[in-house]
């Protein structure tokens, strides 16, 4: 055979082989399996039809990385449509979100500012809205009024009594605040007084900052705190009265079982009476704030999503999560749907869901996740939102990215949002998250003993509606900031964005131009 003839043989040789193994190879099924349909990574369509964020405004004013963004919404009318920013810059910013403009600026650290907390207002002071931040250095209390003539820098108070950085704020009952770093330390918020300080030296094995605190509700006055180690610490707050004159101490309780293998990196609130820890094993363990035990657990492994034929009933119940990635974010909502974040995925379950279970008791069981998507991102998910109004799910990541998700079921057009009371909007976000994750409708009041029956087709996986791409760096918040006013983001860019529905503020440009033209408004040209 001459060299000639040569490839012409070889093509047809390969031709044959490849007809051969399409003929009796194995077959690829139209429907991708469970394994399959998980780990495929959606892309977007360039026009984003479905994406209603498509207007956006750059609000400049940090030099540095801006990790902090909360929603003020119990302030006065000055205040009543804005949010905060903070970040490495040492700067607050407060912002309005209608217009994203600069309300105050407060400058006053002088290293990177690590937490903020918005503290509520008493009825009395409904035109006050106080603030706290904290650093490496210091905490800074403001007190913000609605009066456009008042100086925030004028009316604060520097607190520089704890030691090395603190990492969380929360407020607690009695009007107390609790921080946490190297050390607790439980303070008086409105005279700025330090109540008791807890070191943490004295804890054997635990070297590592506490880098959030969570109040156990279930019990008479104690705190659950986290830090780089594997075991939840609980802490006691003995309060005592003298001459009409009260004293607070903080006293270790105890270190909770160990459930997980390495450092926990989240914690959060699941209801009145429990809460969660996740870890960068990718455990999630679900607690009792009353008895302190775990009552759920989640487990990450490399085999992947098949959950464990074997649980004895005296050990909580284990899901098997994708892959070994750690737990980066939870978010819960109707304090029943939790929405876990680990690596470049999240997946969503049922707490009370008790299916699959071969024991009585709910908690001792193996609930199947409800939704599913092990690919959401090209790198770890940073932060969640839901909306409701659109019936929609936001995540971002240290991709850049922002991704809008949502399910069969359209989002619902409307022009505004009418005010509602507490009872109504606890309503109707149980009824979008549930229309999201596609459960079906049962009773109308369903208790947690018998809960709604789950779609057959579960885990639902969510589809990919937009994608908003200005930052360059990690995205660190997603804020929402209401149907009327849209999102603000915040990244390592130092860039803060404010995304618009682009066909709601058409709406309200044209109302504004008819009341113009009408002289019933006129516009000002500084806002």
């Amino acid at each position: 055979i001459t060299t000639t003839g040569l490839y012409p043989l070889l093509a047809k040789a390969i031709a044959m082989a490849a007809w051969f193994k399409g003929l009796f190879g194995p077959k690829l099924s139209s429907t991708p399996s469970r394994t399959s349909f998980e780990d495929v990574y959606q892309k977007i369509t360039d026009n984003q039809p479905q994406n209603i964020y498509r207007e956006v405004l750059l609000l400049c004013g940090h030099s540095g990385s801006v990790k902090h963004l909360v929603n003020i919404s119990n302030s006065g009318f000055f205040l009543s449509f804005s949010f905060v920013s903070a970040g490495d810059d040492g700067r607050l910013i407060v912002w309005n979100s209608e217009r994203g403009h600069q309300l105050h600026v407060l400058e006053g650290h002088t290293c990177p500012i690590t937490t903020i907390l918005v503290l509520n207002t008493t009825p009395n002071d409904c035109n006050e809205t106080l603030i706290l931040s904290a650093s490496s250095k210091e905490m800074i209390l403001w007190e913000l009024s609605s009066d456009e003539r008042f100086d925030p820098e004028s009316n604060i108070k520097v607190i520089t009594e704890h030691e090395g950085s603190v990492n969380c704020l929360t407020t607690l009952n009695h009007g107390l605040v609790c921080s946490g770093g190297k050390d607790l330390c439980l303070w008086d918020i409105t005279s700025g007084k330090l109540l008791s300080k807890y070191d943490r030296s004295k804890l054997e094995g635990d070297n590592s900052d506490v880098f959030a605190v969570l109040e156990l509700e279930g019990r008479n006055v104690g705190i659950v705190a986290v830090s780089k180690y594997h075991q939840p610490a609980v802490f006691d707050i003995k309060k005592s009265t003298v001459t009409h004159t009260s004293s607070y101490e903080l006293q270790f309780c105890c270190y909770l079982l160990s459930f997980h293998h390495q450092p926990i990196s989240y914690l959060a609130p699941v209801s009145g009476s429990l809460f969660v820890t996740g870890a960068e094993d990718g455990t999630v363990v679900i607690w009792s704030m009353n008895s302190l035990s775990a009552v759920k657990k989640f487990e990450c492994t490399e085999e992947g999503n098949e959950l464990t034929a074997s649980v004895p009933p005296t050990t909580p119940s284990t899901l098997l999560l994708p892959g070994p990635s750690p737990v980066t974010y939870i978010m819960v909502l109707c304090e029943r749907y939790m929405f876990i974040a680990t690596g470049n995925g999240f997946k969503t379950f049922d707490v009370y869901s008790s299916e699959g279970s071969q024991f009585s008791n709910e908690f001792h069981s193996m609930p199947k996740p409800i939704m599913v998507n092990t690919q959401a991102h090209m790198a770890p998910i940073t932060h969640m939102e839901f909306l409701p109004e659109s019936f929609m799910l936001l995540t971002s990541s240290e991709d850049g990215a922002v991704r809008l998700w949502g399910t069969q079921t359209p989002p619902i057009k409307r022009e505004s949002s009418p005010p509602l009371d507490a009872s109504t909007v606890s309503s109707k976000l149980k009824y979008s998250v549930e229309v999201f994750l596609g459960i079906q409708a049962g009773q109308q009041h369903p208790s947690k003993n018998r809960r709604r029956p789950l779609n057959p087709t579960f885990p639902v996986v969510p589809i990919l509606l937009g994608e908003l791409c200005l930052h360059s760096g990690s995205v660190q918040i997603i804020l929402n900031l209401g149907f009327d006013n849209g999102l603000a983001t915040c990244g390592d860019d130092g860039m803060v964005l404010l995304w618009k529905n682009l066909e709601l503020e058409n709406q309200k440009r044209d109302l504004e131009i008819q009341k113009f033209l009408k002289g019933e408004m006129f516009f000002d040209a500084t806002s």
